[in-house]
């Protein structure tokens, strides 16, 4: 990026103060294919708080992308997740529920013999249906967030 040109650019009146988001519905999607696809978060014991993986997917529907101005709609889904107190993924029964629902989506439940090999082939998998919600910001309620809360298999 040409900071020069980017700090020198002229700019003509106030800039946004609303980020326009994905209204609420179901969309197709895919597992987005750029560097951030997918990211994780530690835990903090101390709040009880479990890691997280952000997953982001890309919105299909032409209309969302014009209608937000963008080539690339991204909408993330927040997994939490359950990990044994050695670091690992927990694989008993009842854990990791929204992992293995995304992993069975997307057709790849028994691949490979690592956690790691299911997340990597998650990367640009699709199309599927994505149940999309809002929620406000906690320090503003005027201030909504999209989100991915459920994804499905194309019928």
């Amino acid at each position: 990026m040409d900071m020069s040109a980017l700090l020198n650019a002229p700019v003509a009146g106030p800039l946004s103060t609303i980020v326009k988001v994905v209204k609420e519905g179901e969309y197709k999607v895919v597992v987005d294919d750029g560097d951030k696809w997918i990211t994780f978060r530690d835990g903090d014991a101390s709040k009880n708080l479990s890691p997280q993986a952000i997953v982001l997917f890309s919105v299909l529907d032409e209309g969302v992308r014009k209608d937000l101005g963008r080539e690339k709609v991204l909408v993330p889904m927040t997994i939490w997740m359950d990990v044994t107190e050695s670091g690992t993924i927990d694989t008993s029964e009842g854990k990791n529920v929204s992992f293995g629902r995304l992993f069975e989506v997307a057709g790849i439940a028994n691949l490979g013999p690592t956690f790691g090999d299911r997340v990597n082939a998650l990367r640009g998998k699709g199309p599927f249906i994505a149940k999309v919600s809002q929620r406000a910001d906690k320090n503003d309620p005027t201030v909504k967030y999209a989100e991915v809360k459920k994804v499905a298999k194309l019928t």
